[in-house]
């Protein structure tokens, strides 16, 4: 299955910013690996994990005013979601960072859009105004930020298939198909929520690839093909 939508030139001459994003098992992990061997200039991946413990700090303080703000909805945000709040702003600072000084495309695995569909999916109810306001005004800097979200999926019985028989655990390795195959429904519409509020807010371009039973190096050359054509946009 090919790209979802023709892709858009970039707002300006940058290096282009894409996010890979998929339901567990679809293969991010092992896709980026071979795209960083195939692709030379490719910059990343960054991620909301890994950044500098002293940047975290940094961006914690600064949004302590948010914090007390949140406090304040009817259902104020979990520590894990503020956690995420300050990976956001973090990531988004480095990608800043990194963008004028890369020469080829910056690929993002876990960024904005995992992080918002990871809230998304495990707090539902976070509709307080304040709330609301963070995440609308979230969604409109990554929708700045981001000039395309690569989403990876592939059919049920694949996905289940690997989630039972590679070693990495996850919270649903264990339990039943149906339980698994509502999970991954959850995710994907978590996902498209997020996609579509991005979309809202005037970008990115998502491009959609089913991969099923395709030879990995099938989905590695099309993958490679839109970071081509986006960065030659520029």
């Amino acid at each position: 299955m090919g790209a979802s939508a023709p892709l858009r030139q970039p707002r300006r001459a940058r290096a282009p910013v894409l996010e890979l994003i998929g339901p567990a098992a679809a293969g991010k992990s092992t896709l980026v690996k071979a795209l960083r061997a195939r692709a030379a200039t490719l910059r990343g991946p960054l991620a909301v994990w890994g950044l500098p413990r002293s940047r975290l700090i940094a961006h914690g303080l600064r949004l302590m005013p948010t914090f007390l703000r949140l406090a304040r909805d009817p259902r104020p945000p979990a520590l894990a979601e503020l956690a995420y709040l300050v990976r956001l702003e973090a990531l988004q600072e480095a990608v800043e960072w990194e963008r004028p000084r890369s020469p080829g495309a910056i690929l993002i695995d876990e960024g904005p859009v995992f992080a918002l569909t990871w809230m998304e999916v495990f707090y539902p109810d976070r509709n307080g105004p304040r709330f609301t306001a963070w995440r609308s005004r979230t969604l409109a800097a990554w929708a700045q930020t981001l000039d395309v979200v690569i989403s990876i999926d592939a059919p049920d019985l694949a996905l289940l298939h690997r989630i039972r028989t590679r070693p990495k655990q996850h919270m649903v390795k264990d339990a039943p198909d149906s339980e698994v195959r509502a999970f991954m429904t959850q995710f994907r519409i978590a996902f498209g929520r997020v996609l579509r509020d991005l979309r809202a807010h005037g970008g990115p371009e998502i491009v959609t690839f089913v991969t099923g039973n395709e030879p990995r190096e099938r989905t590695v050359d099309r993958v490679l093909q839109v970071i081509s054509g986006t960065a030659d946009g520029d």
